[in-house]
């Protein structure tokens, strides 16, 4: 009857002890997930940036070939350019930032309220880039 009791006994620690150590663990884990250092900052204007390239070397490669002129003529002008077939994008999955950030910049454009807040960015950009990229456009037909 002592054995079994010490038997018992031994098995009650243990399951204690492991439920401790296991409780301990995921308070560890825990804590590990809201590290202040593990925070990035957001890389919206990194993505922006790049949209910004690339939107402009869509639409004046886009003009380019439409107006037959020489793609060399559009480097004298924007010298960021390189010809291409693809299409402007932001590629969301590497955003750091949040939703927020992204409302409170469009937040007084009340523009396509029926597009997820992602796609009313992209297209709030693309609306703001109009006359810079129209000013551009004309000063290569000048020079044609």
């Amino acid at each position: 009857m002592e054995n079994s009791q010490i038997a018992t006994t031994l098995l009650i620690c243990a399951v204690v002890v492991g439920v401790v150590i296991y409780f301990q663990k995921k308070q560890k884990a825990k804590e590990n997930l809201f590290k202040k250092d593990d925070i990035k900052p957001s890389n919206l204007k990194e993505l922006s940036d790049k949209f910004k390239d690339d939107y402009f070397n869509e639409k004046l490669s886009d003009f380019a070939l439409t107006k037959n002129i020489n793609f060399e003529k559009v480097k004298e002008i924007y010298p960021k350019f390189q010809h291409t077939n693809l299409m402007a994008q932001i590629d969301w999955s590497t955003f750091t930032g949040r939703h927020k950030e992204l409302e409170d910049i469009i937040k007084n454009w009340d523009k396509y309220q029926n597009l997820t807040i992602l796609d009313r960015y992209i297209r709030f950009l693309k609306e703001s880039y109009e006359n810079e990229l129209n000013s551009i456009k004309a000063k290569i037909k000048e020079l044609k």
